[in-house]
């Protein structure tokens, strides 16, 4: 018998009907193998051998969502309030000085008016010590707006006034100055009073019954500027390199809003040196009807 049995016919009838089975169908094993390998996937997912790269994340403290990086700064962006400009900060400084007789020399002093407390009247404030007062009442104070209040603060603009905070009268402004004696003249004739009655010598020595009105009763009749206790009197002006109008207006408001006892008295030459003449009505300021010269506030202030 041969090495190779014969095949009888249902063998030979099996074998056809598989060759004629299509070669996917068949069911392989992993044991099986051949020049094009089959490869089993595993039920879990594989892992790269390379992680991807974390998404760099901002997360709030109500919502835990990851957002990236750059939409979150862009978002951020959106909701920060813009960037304003440094305002600049200003203070009204206060100067005067007394006499040291004893060493013949002045000896200065200031103080900052918002260092004043709000409690005190100004013209109760240390500057108005019985010391300081001059020989007809009067203080020499200098109001200056400066920068800061360092050693080294820069003044912008600065007013040279008399200050009374007593009841002052004619006689007192005409023996000061020239310059008060004439005010006075204009005064009393903006009033509506007599000037043929006026005598400037009577006035000044006492003698006219007129000696005692006092100026702040002229100036309600004149301006009707009135219940105002105190008088602060204009002698002169500085304005520092650098400076503009709205600095000048500035100071004059901030005395305003400070010394809210005082009539203000100023002449126009020095309003023009402070670029503010043409402003006078909106600052507050009324002009006398014969005189070239300014009374305030007309208005409150502070």
């Amino acid at each position: 018998m041969s090495g190779h049995q014969k095949k009888g016919p249902l063998e030979l009838e099996i074998a056809a009907r598989l060759s004629s089975v299509p070669s996917s169908s068949v069911a392989t094993s992993p044991s099986i193998s051949s020049s094009n390998d089959i490869k089993l996937e595993s039920s879990s997912p594989t892992t790269s051998s390379k992680p991807e790269p974390e998404a760099d994340s901002v997360q709030s403290s109500s919502n835990t969502t990851t957002i990236p990086k750059q939409q979150a700064a862009k978002s951020d962006d959106s909701k920060r309030p813009a960037k304003k400009n440094k305002v600049e900060k200003y203070y009204l400084e206060v100067k005067w000085y007394e006499y040291d007789i004893d060493n013949n020399k002045d000896i200065y002093h200031s103080l900052f008016v918002d260092d004043v407390p709000k409690s005190t009247k100004f013209s109760n404030s240390q500057a108005f010590l019985k010391k300081y007062e001059g020989e007809n009442h009067e203080y020499h104070l200098t109001f200056c707006l400066v920068d800061s209040k360092s050693e080294h603060r820069n003044i912008l603009v600065e007013i040279g006034t008399y200050y009374w905070n007593l009841p002052i009268n004619l006689m007192h402004f005409h023996i000061l100055s020239q310059d008060l004696a004439n005010f006075c003249r204009k005064l009393w004739v903006a009033a509506g009073k007599n000037e043929d009655v006026y005598c400037d010598m009577s006035i000044e020595f006492g003698e006219s019954k007129y000696s005692k009105v006092e100026i702040k009763k002229l100036i309600g009749t004149a301006t009707g500027i009135k219940r105002k206790s105190d008088i602060l009197y204009v002698k002169d002006v500085k304005v520092y390199p650098g400076s503009t109008a709205q600095d000048a207006k500035m100071l004059v408001e901030m005395m305003f809003k400070k010394c809210t006892s005082a009539s203000f008295i100023v002449y126009e030459v020095d309003l023009k040196k402070l670029g503010i003449n043409e402003m006078y009505a909106t600052i507050g300021l009324q002009k006398m009807k014969n005189f070239d010269c300014y009374i305030g506030p007309t208005r409150k202030f502070g």
